[in-house]
């Protein structure tokens, strides 16, 4: 599930009070480069060489100007405000997406977290989607 920094500095482990064996980040680690990271707790991550006899690699590792983004990434996630500031906007613009989907009359559920969003066509507005087999019994949901 694409977590990472949408909800907190340290992800929706961090937002939901969750500290999970490994990790792996992605695009919003580095602002959209292409940029993968596999993080975890130190026990676990001792396997990996140097220390260890697992060998580890990948495709988006250590590009330098995925790593540089990354790092301007990380340093805006961490300002104060950073996630108050994306949460009023969030509030601002689903509220307005809200009004132009009562307007319009399409049967559609609009659910969000964050700036992560689903649009749920065949849903009503009132059915939230809970678990997989909710939403995947609408085949035109959208996620964006």
């Amino acid at each position: 599930m694409a977590t990472s920094f949408r909800r907190a500095p340290g992800g929706a482990q961090q937002y939901l009070g969750a500290t999970p064996d490994l990790a792996v980040l992605g695009k919003a680690f580095g602002r959209g480069k292409p940029i993968s990271a596999l993080v975890g707790r130190r026990e676990v991550m001792m396997h990996l060489k140097p220390a260890g006899r697992a060998e580890m690699s990948g495709t988006y590792l250590a590009h330098l100007t995925a790593v540089l983004a990354a790092g301007a990434a990380l340093d805006e996630y961490g300002r104060p405000g950073f996630y108050e500031r994306l949460d009023a906007l969030g509030r601002y613009s689903y509220g307005a997406f809200q009004e132009l989907i009562a307007r319009s009359g399409v049967k559609v559920r609009l659910q969000y977290i964050g700036p992560r969003f689903g649009l749920y066509f065949g849903l009503g507005p009132d059915r939230p989607v809970v678990n997989y087999p909710v939403g995947r019994r609408n085949r035109t949901t959208k996620r964006f």
